[in-house]
């Protein structure tokens, strides 16, 4: 078994602002780049998580892309362990679904490969605990 170093806050920071752009400009494309090809995602806890960056492309076309606008992002950087991030984050957006503003507030751990992609970091896991208030 070969070492691997654990990731650099830096790393973690500049793979979470990548996460943030893509979801501000709502661009399924740019969020894929962010994962290996047979990473999960999981939004809410209790529901199957999503399985390959097909899947996780559809569900940003879907639910972010056509029914999201105006969204603003945050973020904190909680802790870094070897090849996890921890990561609090916040976010509200204009919801079409109810015409109004939802405002999420989560924590995520973020799994990431050993080997980087040509941007820098590839996410193998995404996993989140989720409040969500809508007004």
């Amino acid at each position: 078994m070969s070492y691997v170093p654990e990731i650099a806050d830096a790393d973690a920071i500049a793979w979470m602002e990548a996460y943030k752009s893509a979801w501000i400009d709502r661009d399924p494309d740019k969020i894929v780049r962010l994962f290996t090809p047979e990473a999960h995602y999981r939004e809410r806890r209790f529901r199957p998580r999503l399985e390959g960056i097909e899947a996780i492309r559809k569900y940003w076309d879907l639910n972010v892309r056509a029914l999201q606008r105006d969204i603003a992002f945050e973020f904190d950087l909680l802790a870094v362990r070897g090849q996890k991030a921890f990561v609090h984050w916040r976010a509200h957006f204009t919801w079409l679904p109810i015409f109004g503003v939802m405002e999420l507030d989560g924590i995520a751990l973020i799994a990431y490969a050993p080997e980087r992609g040509p941007n820098g970091l590839l996410a193998t896991g995404w996993d989140e605990w989720i409040e969500v208030r809508e007004n």
